[in-house]
This record gives C-alpha cells, structure tokens and sequence, in this order.
C-alpha cells in the first residue's frame, strides 16, 4: 500500500484512521513506527507526525517508556465522549444556524444521505463543525467526533438489529432540518436525542468493554 507524495504525513495518519476503523489495527495494539513506514513506502518522519496526530485526536496513546498504542476506549470513556460532544454541539447550534447558506445546508443535507463511515469520508458532523466558524470549538469537537467516529466505524460492521441505522440516519435528517428551517431550539433538541442514541447504539454494539 503506497502513499502519494504530495502529503505525506497526512496520508499516513488517514490510512491509519483508516486502518483502526476497519479493525486492521485493534483497540490496544502497539503502532510500529520502522513497520509502519516499510508498509505505507515513506520514512520514519511522516509515520512520527501522523502518530502524534492520532494521539491528539485521541485515536492512539503515547507511552514514553513503551512505545504508541491504539486507544483502548472504555464504557465510562464512551459515556464521557457524548457527554463533551453534546455540550460542545450544543454550543456551536447557534453559530450554525446563523453562519450556514443554503448551498452548505444541501450539502449536509446531502451527507446525512450517505451510509459510507470511511475515514475519507467527511461526515454530517464534521461538516456541521466547519459552519460554526469558531476553531476553538472545533478543535476540541473534532478531537472527541474523531474517536466516536472510529467506534461508530467499529460498530456498524457488527451484526444490529437494522433499526440502528435507520434511526441513526432519521436524526441527522432531522439535525439538517432544523437547520434549514433556522431553528435553534429544534436543533438543540435533535442533537440531545442524537447524542443520547448514538450512545445507546455504540453501548449496545459491544465495541467497548
């Protein structure tokens, strides 16, 4: 698997994204950074700063002693997550509502249509983040969502009763609604019960222990 030349460090953090979503690389796995570089054709540099990316996101843990490991997230972390995501969400309804066209609402509109958790692919939420236009929220949302994110990768490929998913894609549906009809209240109230159930389905799917 090569990597293109025209970004190296970010190539190598998305296949890696890419890798720990997939289930390639398990919850607790040691990140090989001499491995790592043989597999994906670039130096050790690019491997370096796309593990400290993954750190910063949360997807990875640093141990000076030890060595880079894939996150080993808990039920408690999980529980955590939402809790930060809802507040952080919440906080950014507002700016939203007040920031987004109409060519970016057809554009979530569009995403909450699409059923592929590829680590390519930008989700309803990190496009919603974007509109918010304020990149200390988004800072620290992309570093939660980016762990969700994986888990929620993670879940989809386990065998749940389909009434998961359809649900899950009702509420985003229901999110871009809200925001199309300007609505800040109904935002609000869409992200509570999306968080709330996004929790619920990555609980109930056993990714975390």
């Amino acid at each position: 698997m090569g990597i293109k030349p025209h970004s190296y460090s970010d190539e190598a953090y998305q296949a890696l994204r890419s890798k720990i979503i997939e289930g390639e690389l398990d919850f607790g796995s040691r990140l090989h950074i001499k491995d790592l570089a043989e597999e994906l054709g670039v130096s050790s540099t690019p491997i370096r700063e796309a593990l400290n990316r993954l750190s910063t996101t949360g997807l990875a843990k640093i141990n000076a002693h030890k060595g880079v490991f894939v996150m080993t997230p808990t039920v408690q972390d999980v529980k955590e997550m939402c809790k930060a995501r809802l507040c952080l969400e919440s906080c950014m309804a507002e700016e939203v509502i007040q920031n987004a066209t109409a060519e970016q609402i057809e554009k979530l509109r569009w995403l909450s249509t699409q059923t592929s958790y590829e680590s390519s692919t930008m989700g309803v939420h990190d496009y919603y983040a974007t509109l918010a236009s304020n990149s200390v929220l988004q800072r620290f949302y992309e570093q939660v969502q980016g762990v969700l994110t994986v888990l929620f990768g993670k879940a989809i490929r386990k065998p749940l009763p389909s009434h998961y998913l359809l649900q899950h894609s009702d509420e985003e549906k229901e999110i871009v609604d809200a925001i199309s009809a300007r609505d800040v209240a109904r935002l609000r109230e869409a992200i509570r019960f999306h968080v709330q159930y996004l929790e619920e389905f990555l609980l109930a799917s056993n990714v975390v222990k």
